[in-house]
């Protein structure tokens, strides 16, 4: 095989890989922030979680709503106390994500 015949064989095969595998784009939307109080780290850490993931959804659809994809994801948690005692209140935030 020639050199030029060689180079368009080249060619002809890496267009068709690029145009046969497109590659998919993250996209994000705006950070997204929701607010859960609990009686322990745990069960306020996945409620505020479990929240996110629901606004998400009704914002974004169903492919915005996985927290694992989510861009800057981050939980935070803090002692709050209320008349009905001392809970923890956690914030979970980040930009839903799908790709």
């Amino acid at each position: 095989m020639t050199g030029g015949k060689l180079a368009t064989v080249i060619f002809m095969v890496a267009a068709s890989v690029a145009i046969s595998s497109p590659a998919t784009a993250k996209t994000c939307k705006g950070t997204l922030t929701e607010k859960k109080i609990a009686p322990n780290d745990a069960s306020a850490t996945k409620a505020a979680i479990t929240a996110w993931s629901s606004s998400a959804k009704r914002k974004y659809g169903a492919k915005f709503a996985n927290w694992s994809k989510a861009d800057g994801s981050k939980v935070t948690c803090k002692v709050h106390t209320l008349k009905i005692g001392v809970k923890l209140l956690c914030i979970a935030s980040g930009k839903p994500c799908s790709d």
